[in-house]
């Protein structure tokens, strides 16, 4: 065939492109696009491409409230923490004999240290 090409360049190669000439009128008579559906092609991708954006955008968010309510329970839990170790240095604190000393003082504005013994 290459042959024939080569010794036949005008008549092979024209009736090889009438038949493509042919068969692609054929196809484009066959098929007929309406004028409108590039356009609602274009408008269905923008809507998909923000219905994507909007799912994202609130999945992001319902992370970063999920982490606000973390470091929230977090910071909860330290106050808990320290308000116990609080307590618990005042508690210590009202046995000892100075505490009650302040208050007795306080009370009945005892001047004596010797009373402070008592």
């Amino acid at each position: 065939m290459l042959l024939q090409v080569i010794l036949k360049t005008d008549s092979l190669l024209s009736s090889k492109m009438d038949k493509l000439a042919d068969s692609v009128e054929a196809i484009n008579k066959k098929v007929t696009l309406n004028p409108w559906l590039p356009i609602l092609a274009a408008v269905l991708g923008g809507v998909l491409v923000w219905i994507g954006q909007y799912m994202d955008r609130r999945a992001r968010e319902k992370r970063e409230i999920k982490k606000d309510l973390q470091d929230i329970f977090a910071r909860a839990e330290m106050l808990l923490v320290l308000l116990k170790n609080s307590l618990k240095e005042l508690a210590i604190q009202k046995n000892r004999r100075e505490y009650w000393w302040v208050c007795y003082y306080d009370e009945f504005k005892a001047k004596n240290k010797n009373e402070e013994n008592e």
